[in-house]
């Protein structure tokens, strides 16, 4: 079994009010994309080794990571074309 890249991704942040969820749209592989980049910025900042725990893969990401999707509910209106 591959990876799909293509798989859809809908991210949500809860606003604290009825009304002020945010929603973010994007493809599998954009994901991959930022949690590689922010890994990889992550480890030279620090010398290529994570300082408190060397061996972990933990990565994340932020929603200012996202915003270039945020609503873009055409991908999947295009998905379902």
């Amino acid at each position: 079994l591959g990876i799909d890249k293509n798989l859809i991704f809908v991210i949500i942040i809860i606003g604290k009010n009825l009304g002020d969820d945010r929603f973010y749209i994007c493809k599998q592989g954009f994901i991959q994309d930022i949690v590689y980049r922010n890994h990889k910025n992550y480890l030279e900042k620090h010398n290529g080794v994570r300082p408190r725990n060397p061996k972990s893969t933990h990565c994340a990401y932020k929603e200012e990571d996202l915003i270039d999707t945020k609503d873009n509910w055409k991908l999947i209106d295009d998905a379902l074309k």
